[in-house]
């Protein structure tokens, strides 16, 4: 291996796109070039990928092709289904986890000042940052029936760790709540049925599961009447006005499409990978560590996640590594450049006085990267 070329151990935070899906969009850009809207052969052209691409990833995800819209992003999918949520369904009690994206939590906290009426439930989680059924149960218990929403994400990106959302689901549907979830990382990843989650809504975004960035998917269930976010010309059944990026949809369907392509094996690949970190890391190269978790039955198999004592010795720790040719995760990119602690770093972490790093896998990442890796982190710890 060339040493040169740095190790991408960061895959939590975007995938490579894939050769298949890059082929499918450069094909797309160089032969539908009309925009969607348009009546003439090239718009009517562009409006069957567009349409096509819909219905293959609404088949995919066990969903109805009307109930998807496309966005740019999943930040703009989450940001549209809670401000209308609020705004046209009049959900005046809305119920997630302090650890939930910052998408998810930046908006709550912003339409709390927007909505002076609007009560926000923060629930509490368990020692793998999970959020609390118990609590959640007991709140939506005594809400009778108020119009209530559960936000809540499928896996944390930066812990790892799966909420059960089936379970959700099931209380959502019994206590008459609507139930959204951020699916961002799983995705691609688990088998995903709407119907057997029992989501409301969801959403999704394309480079997590080694599509283009830019383009994320937004699903909204049948009958449930919500408004735009964005206005204009009307795009998206005059859900979410703008030109579709046609190219990138169409990579999007493709990526879904060959995800499930020998995923058990994928899986398997990268499990082996997670447990042998567990095991060289913690025991070996880093005895001071902490794995956040024990096995893999509470947590993404692409994540693992090493909870560090939280030294200022350690601050630079992941820029150290990146000189060293090492792309893992200890925080958020600020506009600086820097590593700074992030909101569930300051809850989850720094409580129990630690500090994260994350390092997340593919079914492209070898044993050998693995092994460098162990060595330039020990390496880059060896003095601290």
């Amino acid at each position: 291996m060339n040493r040169h070329k740095p190790i991408y151990l960061d895959y939590a935070a975007t995938t490579p796109i894939d050769e298949e899906v890059l082929e499918v969009m450069n094909e797309v850009y160089r032969d539908a070039v009309g925009n969607p809207s348009s009546i003439h052969y090239e718009g009517r052209k562009a409006r069957d990928i567009l349409e096509q691409s819909r219905r293959r990833i609404a088949q995919m995800l066990g969903v109805a092709a009307g109930e998807l819209y496309f966005t740019s992003s999943a930040t703009e999918a989450n940001n549209w289904i809670l401000h209308a949520a609020v705004r046209d369904l009049g959900v005046r009690h809305l119920l997630t986890s302090p650890l939930e994206h910052p998408s998810v939590v930046q908006t709550v906290r912003f339409l709390q000042q927007q909505y002076p009426d609007l009560n926000v439930h923060w629930l509490a989680f368990d020692d793998w940052g999970a959020p609390r059924l118990d609590a959640l149960e007991e709140i939506l218990s005594k809400l009778g029936d108020q119009t209530v929403l559960v936000s809540l994400m499928h896996a944390n990106n930066e812990l790892g760790t799966l909420t059960d959302i089936a379970a959700v689901g099931v209380l959502c549907k019994e206590y008459g709540a609507y139930f959204h979830s951020d699916t961002v990382q799983t995705l691609g990843y688990y088998p995903f049925d709407a119907k057997h989650y029992g989501v409301d809504f969801f959403v999704g975004s394309a480079h997590k599961f080694y599509g283009p960035k830019g383009i994320g998917i937004a699903y909204i269930r049948k009958g449930i009447a919500l408004g735009p976010l964005l206005h204009g010309g009307g795009q998206e059944r005059s859900m979410r006005s703008g030109t579709e990026h046609i190219p990138a949809i169409a990579a999007m369907a493709k990526a879904l499409e060959i995800a499930p392509a020998h995923r058990p094996e994928k899986r398997r690949r990268m499990e082996e990978l997670w447990q042998y970190m567990q095991h060289v890391v913690v025991v070996e190269a880093l005895p001071f560590a902490r794995c956040l978790h024990e096995d893999l039955q509470r947590c993404h198999y692409k994540i693992f996640t090493l909870a560090l004592p939280d030294k200022p010795e350690f601050e630079l720790a992941v820029l150290r590594m990146d000189v060293e040719g090492i792309c893992v995760s200890g925080g958020s990119a600020c506009s600086s450049g820097a590593e700074q602690q992030t909101h569930v770093s300051k809850l989850f972490f720094q409580p129990r006085g630690e500090k994260p790093l994350r390092i997340s896998l593919s079914h492209r990442t070898t044993r050998e990267e693995i092994d460098l890796a162990i060595e330039t982190i020990q390496r880059v710890f060896a003095h601290i």
